[in-house]
């Protein structure tokens, strides 16, 4: 009996010799692995900050053309619009066209939110929309045009120095006005990108407000009435 408990003994020494260099030789691995995956994920979170970061940059380099479209009802249409026309002066803006029940303007961007929130006090507001359009690469197009263009009068202007008679000159003044032409339409056509983009265009329609007759409640108590029966739980 006693061998046996001796025996048993020695062996339990064995096993637990043998068990520890495997915890040792675990931990290690195991730390590294835990380390790997850490700095994977440091690795992934700083790429998405940095393509964050990236994207509100473009974002903030873009060039978009703001139009709002603003739906008023007033009890006096073209009293209201008069006092709408009266807004855009106040910031720096203008009026494109207008009508006694309609106007359109241009207002300065940082300033244009501040002029809507005015102009929606003279009315309720039916409807409104907003579209934006994004002509970056438009102006980009236009830029490299006028580059090219700016270039290419140069050179004819190097050839006029050195022509040798009349003709060839007559034939380079032809070209350098085609240029002038094309450098002039390309400058417009930048600024007026700019100048879109610097101002957001704002088009208003008051209509008038109408008041159901007797009849008319009738009928608005009726939907009223339909509509609370399909809609309320």
């Amino acid at each position: 009996m006693k061998k046996i408990v001796v025996f048993l003994g020695i062996m339990f020494l064995l096993s637990s010799c043998a068990a520890s260099p495997a915890l040792k030789s675990f931990e290690p691995s195991s730390y590294s692995t835990s380390n790997s995956r850490e700095s994977v994920q440091v690795a992934s979170t700083r790429s998405f900050s940095d393509k964050s970061i990236k994207s509100e940059t473009e974002v903030k380099d873009r060039m978009v053309i703001i139009t709002t479209y603003l739906t008023l009802e007033s009890d006096n249409p073209e009293l209201t619009t008069e006092k709408i026309l009266e807004i855009p002066p106040k910031y720096k803006g203008y009026i494109t066209n207008s009508t006694s029940k309609s106007a359109s303007m241009r207002i300065p961007a940082d300033k244009f939110v501040q002029a809507l929130d005015e102009i929606k006090k003279f009315g309720e507001v039916t409807a409104q929309s907003v579209y934006g359009e994004d002509v970056t690469t438009r102006y980009l197009d236009t830029q490299i045009a006028l580059d090219n263009a700016h270039k290419a009068r140069d050179r004819y202007l190097t050839l006029l120095e050195k022509a040798e008679n009349v003709q060839a000159a007559l034939l380079v003044e032809r070209e350098l006005e085609r240029l002038n032409r094309e450098l002039n339409q390309l400058e417009g056509q930048s600024k007026y990108l700019q100048h879109l983009t610097q101002y957001s265009t704002l088009h208003i329609t008051v209509e008038k407000d109408v008041t159901p007759g007797p009849v008319g409640w009738i009928f608005y108590g009726l939907y009223k009435a339909v509509i609370w029966l399909f809609i309320w739980e």
